[in-house]
């Protein structure tokens, strides 16, 4: 009335019995609102409630996705240091492990030493390649297998005999409890074919001496690894299912713990397969 108004409609607004605001209309002459303009005023004030709780909401949603994406960086970065440290704690068993081998002389204990050395840095890097992938989650193969290859080849290094490795791996990502396994699979069956394939001097000298290493997929779900050497072969009783040697009992374990089919054929060399499902 101070104001000069003599008529006036207000509606508050609410939502969820909470109050928002509110919306008048008045006018300076009396009995300006009928009925009528009261329903239309309601109407337009339950819309505008709508839009007001939406870009309320709207704006709620805006920060929870910031405060959302500003901890899934802390935890990224958080993953990425805890990947980086195992890998260091793995590489100092390693070097341990290789320090002491220097201390002994006996060849059968330097090569027990030389595969714990190997097995281990089959797992350390893996958690190197997470700690410098942007997908903290898969790695790589192709990267990994060849890596983890020229690792075992120097530290099972020939004089007598030039071995080529050579690869055939499609593009392919596995997640970090596939490919741990898979890795020390890969290290068991290079490894064993560094050191046993092709230890004969007359045999192996003035010929070629490949490594085949292959992980092809098949079909759209299955997986193949195949490493094949042309060397000497296996021994002809050799049951690999019952066997004394440790590498070969991790490869038939893993292999099975990764869901895999194990196959060896030991002709003109010899070939493990491992078939894997999706």
């Amino acid at each position: 009335l101070k104001q000069g108004y003599r008529s006036f409609v207000r509606y508050l607004l609410r939502f969820k019995e909470e109050f928002i605001g509110q919306i008048i209309f008045a006018s300076v002459n009396p009995r300006q609102f009928t009925k009528e303009d009261g329903v239309i005023i309601s109407q337009i004030s339950k819309q505008l409630t709508v839009a007001f709780t939406q870009a309320r909401l709207q704006s709620d949603l805006r920060t929870q996705a910031l405060s959302l994406q500003n901890s899934l960086k802390e935890k990224e970065i958080l993953l990425k240091e805890v990947h980086h440290r195992v890998k260091n704690n793995l590489q100092i068993i390693s070097s341990l492990l290789y320090l002491q081998s220097r201390e002994l002389s006996d060849d059968r204990m330097i090569t027990v030493f030389k595969d714990s050395e190997t097995r281990i840095r089959s797992m350390s890097l893996v958690h190197e390649k997470l700690y410098q992938s942007n997908d903290l989650s898969h790695i790589n193969l192709k990267e990994y297998i060849v890596s983890l290859s020229d690792y075992i080849k120097i530290t099972y290094n020939h004089e007598f005999s030039s071995i080529r490795f050579d690869y055939d791996i499609d593009d392919i990502s596995l997640p970090i409890d596939t490919i741990i396994p898979l890795g020390l699979i890969i290290n068991e069956l290079v490894s064993n074919a560094l050191k046993y394939a092709f230890n004969d001097r007359d045999f192996s000298r003035d010929r070629d001496n490949v490594l085949s290493i292959k992980l092809k997929r098949q079909g759209d779900k299955n997986l193949v690894v195949v490493i094949q050497d042309n060397g000497i072969g296996l021994p002809e009783e050799l049951d690999i299912t019952n066997t004394k040697s440790l590498g070969l009992k991790l490869v038939d374990m893993l292999s099975r713990q990764i869901g895999g089919r194990l196959q060896v054929l030991s002709k003109n060399g010899t070939q493990f397969s491992i078939y894997i499902p999706k």
